[in-house]
C-alpha cells in the first residue's frame, strides 16, 4: 500500500509541475519571438497560439484525448511557420511530451523530450528557463516509471540552472528541491532528502503566506519523510 501511495504521489506531483509549465508559457510574440512574417503567415502564427490556448484549457480540465490532437497540430505548425530551430517549437515539444506522460505514453514522451533537449542545445539565444522546467519534467517521466537513476541527473541540472538563474527566492527553484527530495524519498535516501525539503520550506514560506498550498504541501511532505523513518 504505501509503494502504490508513493507512487501516486510522483504522479500528482509531475503532473502539477506539468500543469505549472503550461499555464505561464510565454505567449507568441511577432515583434520578437518570430521572424519576419507575411500576412498569411501572421495569420497562422495567431491561429497557432489560439491553438495552443485551447490545448492548455483542455489539459487543466483533464481533457488530454481532445489535448492531444491540438497539441500535435501546435507542434507541426511551428516547425512549419518558425522552422524547426525555435524556442516555441521546444516548448510545444515539451507540453506534447507532458500530455503523453499523462495518458502514461512514456515512449513517445520521452522521444519528445530529448528532441526538446537536442534542439536547446543547438539554439543560438539562450533560454535558461525553458531548459530548466524542459529538464525537470523529462525527470518526472523517469521518476514516475521508477528509473531514479535516470531521473537524478536532470534533476540536479535543472536544480543548477535555476539556482544560477534566480538568485533570490523563486517558486521554480522550490519546486526543483522539491522534486530532488521527493526522488532521494523513493529511494530511502532521507538523509539526503531531509535538508532539500527544509529548504524549499522556508523558501516558500518566505515566497507565500503562512497558509499557502504550497507551504502546506512542504509541511506534509517533511511530515512523510519523518513517518517514514519511524520519526
Amino acid at each position: 500500500m504505501a509503494t502504490q501511495k508513493a507512487k501516486q504521489a510522483i504522479l500528482i506531483t509531475a503532473l502539477l509541475g506539468i500543469t505549472g509549465l503550461m499555464v505561464v508559457m510565454p505567449k507568441l510574440s511577432m515583434g520578437q519571438a518570430n521572424p519576419p512574417a507575411t500576412t498569411t503567415q501572421s495569420e497562422e502564427l495567431a491561429e497557432v497560439e489560439k491553438l495552443n490556448q485551447q490545448v492548455i484549457q483542455f489539459y487543466e480540465q483533464g481533457k488530454y484525448n481532445e489535448a492531444i490532437p491540438l497539441a500535435e497540430r501546435v507542434l507541426a505548425m511551428r516547425k512549419r511557420l518558425l522552422g524547426v530551430e525555435h524556442p516555441l517549437v521546444a516548448q510545444s515539444l515539451n507540453n506534447l511530451a507532458g500530455l503523453y506522460t499523462s495518458q502514461e505514453r512514456y515512449l513517445d514522451a520521452e522521444i519528445l523530450y530529448l528532441e526538446a533537449l537536442k534542439l536547446y542545445k543547438s539554439l543560438l539565444r539562450e533560454n535558461p528557463p525553458l531548459f530548466g522546467t524542459i529538464l525537470n519534467n523529462f525527470a518526472k517521466l523517469y521518476s514516475i516509471q521508477r528509473r531514479y537513476a535516470d531521473a537524478e541527473p536532470f534533476y540536479r541540472q535543472a536544480l543548477v540552472i535555476r539556482k544560477r538563474m534566480f538568485k533570490e527566492d523563486h517558486p521554480d527553484v522550490a519546486d526543483s528541491l522539491n522534486d530532488l527530495a521527493f526522488l532521494y524519498i523513493n529511494q530511502s535516501r532521507y538523509a539526503d532528502a531531509e535538508p532539500l525539503y527544509f529548504e524549499a520550506l522556508n523558501m516558500r514560506k518566505r515566497l507565500f503566506k503562512k497558509d499557502h498550498p504550497h507551504v502546506a504541501s512542504s509541511l506534509n511532505n517533511l511530515a512523510g519523510l519523518y513517518t517514514n523513518q519511524g520519526r
